[in-house]
């Protein structure tokens, strides 16, 4: 009898931290969403990428060429620490760095001709790369699931070049 209760507690509270956990992951990337969106409308990463490219004739290799601004390190926590920042619309809400930037060469010139413009999504960290992207694991939509919290494995998609 003692083993069912002990159990039965061990359970319940298994279940309210599970909860909690759920809820706050919810309710964060609700808000990170909202200012994905809000950065999208604004395009001020796309457009500086674009600035530069009229101006040197090729996407850059980095962000870091495009701006200097993008050379400095953040070490935000939250969305509210640079929400009213200058950094605010070139920031990504879901990892509060910088968002992803992958060149695309062109083979016969070996030059930058495009690029990808990625955000880490749900899980935070950026997982695709320069190395690969023959294959960029995207996700096909903005949706809330829980388990992409731990072990999402993609990114979002947010701007290309051409």
């Amino acid at each position: 009898m003692k083993k069912a209760i002990v159990f039965t507690l061990f359970l319940g509270i298994v279940i309210v931290l599970w909860r909690l956990d759920y809820n706050k992951r919810k309710r964060s990337f609700d808000v990170a969403v909202a200012e994905l969106e809000l950065s999208l409308s604004f395009e001020e990463v796309p457009m500086l990428l674009q600035q530069y490219y009229k101006r040197h004739g090729v996407y850059p290799d980095s962000l870091g060429q495009c701006d200097t601004l993008f050379t400095s390190g953040l070490n935000w926590a939250t969305i509210e620490d640079y929400r009213e920042t200058p950094y605010r619309f070139l920031v990504d809400p879901f990892s509060h760095k910088y968002f992803g930037y992958i060149p695309i060469k062109d083979s016969a010139r070996g030059t930058n001709q495009s690029f990808f413009l990625l955000s880490s999504g749900i899980d935070g960290r950026l997982d695709n790369d320069k190395s690969d992207i023959e294959r960029l694991d995207l996700y096909d939509s903005i949706k809330f699931n829980y388990l992409d919290c731990y072990f999402g494995r993609r990114d979002i998609l947010v701007g290309s070049g051409h």
